[in-house]
């Protein structure tokens, strides 16, 4: 792919200001710049706190334009704060209506999309929050949109986002965050198991084991982040009920 897209001059003056504000705010220590491919990139990572996302657009440069999901909620009409959040999010995110089929289906294209634009997205592969240390079952469709796209996967650790923004609480707290980038994973795709069944084996035979190759590239990325971050990884979804 080409070059990186550059950002919107509306989402660098927001990173100049909210972003340099979240840095300050979190005493923010960023690591592993290095990684980051100049091209688009699909930044992944655990997610434990609602701020997140944010954390890694504000950890990366702002002229990179990176979007992120958010939920519908955040995109509905309502009192001027509600307004306001609506403008703030809508510049960096995608909606997503989580009980949606179809709506997750459109998000998955509009990442492609973004991605072949020349922009990167950040993704949580759970889905949702997770509610305690540990590292749970992915959602593969960030697996498809690489093999889709060629663009590598940075795996994400953050450090201390759960301190900042605790559990089912509205309040931040000033805690040091650290968001550290690893070395980007560019193999996903087709094995050659898969490519040999796609010559000689049936539709069901295909559909059934590139499922299987999907779900198990992205298994080893969770198992990558639960060693490095040193907790237990559950091979388990995670529903929404199940969280904070």
């Amino acid at each position: 792919m080409a070059n990186h897209k550059e950002s919107s001059r509306t989402y660098q003056w927001l990173h100049a200001t909210l972003g340099r504000l979240i840095r300050w705010y979190f005493r923010m220590e960023v690591k592993g710049l290095e990684n980051v491919p100049d091209g688009p990139a699909i930044f992944v990572a655990p997610h434990k706190a609602v701020i997140d996302s944010y954390v890694i657009v504000a950890a990366l440069p702002a002229k990179r334009s990176v979007k992120f999901l958010a939920k519908a909620e955040y995109f509905e009409d309502g009192d001027w704060k509600q307004r306001l959040l609506r403008w703030l999010v809508r510049q960096a995110a995608i909606p997503v209506d989580r009980d949606d089929k179809a709506s997750g289906k459109a998000a998955l294209e509009s990442i492609e999309a973004e991605l072949w634009s020349g922009g990167s997205f950040a993704l949580h592969p759970e889905g949702t929050r997770v509610p305690d240390e540990r590292i749970y079952k992915a959602k593969p469709g960030f697996v498809y949109v690489a093999w889709a796209t060629g663009v590598p996967v940075v795996p994400v650790l953050l450090r201390g986002t759960e301190i900042a923004n605790e559990p089912d609480s509205r309040h931040l707290r000033r805690h040091k965050v650290e968001v550290e980038f690893l070395e980007p994973i560019e193999n996903l795709g087709p094995t050659a198991a898969l490519r040999a069944v796609e010559k000689f084996g049936t539709d069901n035979q295909v559909a059934r084991l590139h499922r299987r190759v999907v779900e198990s590239q992205a298994r080893e990325i969770m198992e990558l982040f639960a060693r490095k971050l040193g907790v237990r990884y559950v091979d388990k979804d995670i529903r929404r009920r199940d969280r904070y």
